[in-house]
């Protein structure tokens, strides 16, 4: 299981009961951004290995924007996630500035990171969403294993 506290300030981190990984990023710095590739890059290696449906939530505190530097590292990031990894994220935003940039962010990404990306101005929103990905991913592969 992923290491629940990083050691950079500025990112925290946890895992709600039913699996949903929450990375809180308070600043845009270097070494946050770097920290939460690696957190994002193993978590999706852990979840390879497992063959689970990986589910994030990636909420950025009302005074942190994309850095260019952190778009660069999260679009790489993305480039380099398996192909064949089932994954769902959320990312949470209070600011419409904020979220316009992120949206650009996310227009950036790969076809497929960008169907299983989603933005959301409340955690609630996107915790549901989440968890409603879970359900009818199940569901449609619970239907291919029996079809």
């Amino acid at each position: 299981m992923l290491d629940p506290q990083p050691s950079v300030q500025g990112i925290r981190t946890e895992t709600t009961d039913d699996g949903i990984f929450i990375i809180r990023a308070d600043n845009a710095r270097r070494e946050s951004v770097d920290a939460l590739c690696v957190l994002l890059h193993n978590f999706d290696l852990e979840g390879l290995a497992l063959s689970r449906h990986n589910r994030s939530m990636l909420v950025l505190s009302s005074h942190v924007y994309p850095t260019p530097y952190a778009t660069q590292r999260l679009i790489a990031l993305a480039r380099t996630t398996p192909p064949q990894l089932l994954e769902s994220h959320a990312v949470i935003v209070t600011d419409s500035v904020v979220a316009r940039l992120v949206r650009m962010l996310i227009g950036k990404l790969d076809n497929k990171a960008r169907q299983v990306t989603n933005i959301f101005l409340n955690e609630q929103d996107g915790l549901q969403w989440l968890r409603e990905r879970a359900r009818i991913i199940a569901e449609y592969l619970g239907e291919q294993d029996n079809g």
